[in-house]
């Protein structure tokens, strides 16, 4: 006959059963705690690359000096072209010098704007042509002309710090312009410009 009554078996089984957990559930604690300071590790370690990555260093005594871009169109800031007088067989030129006083250099472009509404307007054409100098400037040169109204010289040179370029303005009647339109006026401003250019 056993010594421990039946109950007392039961009671006996279920204490070993908790204490058997409680020891599973410390087993299982302490690997917990394991993974979590390797994981607390990893961050650590991760934290510190981080760090780096937000390094930063300054250089001192680096300064900044904007370059400068003006124009001289005949050694002033505008010249007057003076009165011409046009027929469709006889064009009228006009040399300009354009200086680059900035320390820039700088890429020309010119346009034409006509402050007249007259009817010869529409049988008025121009170009501009970069010439080696001012006699150079004869009528015939360079592109096909264009109507005043709308005439834009896109980039025609360019234009180092210091350097003067000359240009040749030819305006002209169209041929088959109407007799009865003779002794109008065009009023018409060349404008010259200049965009700084790396090359």
């Amino acid at each position: 006959m056993s010594e421990h009554p039946v109950g007392t078996r039961r009671e006996l089984r279920a204490t070993h059963g908790r204490t058997r957990r409680r020891r599973r559930l410390r087993a299982l604690a302490l690997s917990t705690s394991v993974v979590a300071g390797a994981t607390l590790l990893g961050i650590g370690t991760a934290g510190g690359t981080y760090a780096l990555l937000q390094t930063r260093a300054e250089l001192r005594g680096a300064s900044l000096t904007a370059g400068t871009a003006e124009l001289r169109l005949n050694d002033a800031v505008s010249a007057e072209l003076g009165p011409v007088v046009l027929s469709p067989a006889a064009p009228a030129t006009q040399a300009v010098k354009v200086t680059n006083i900035g320390s820039v250099r700088l890429r020309l472009s010119g346009h034409t704007s006509a402050a007249s509404s007259t009817g010869i307007l529409p049988y008025v054409q121009a170009r501009l042509t970069p010439v080696a100098n001012a006699a150079s400037c004869t009528a015939g040169l360079g592109t096909a002309p264009a109507p005043l109204s709308s005439f834009a010289a896109q980039n025609f040179a360019e234009l180092a710090p210091g350097a003067s370029r000359w240009a040749c303005l030819e305006v002209a009647l169209r041929p088959g312009t109407p007799a009865d339109l003779a002794g109008q006026q065009v009023p018409f401003t060349l404008t010259i410009s200049g965009v700084q250019h790396a090359g």
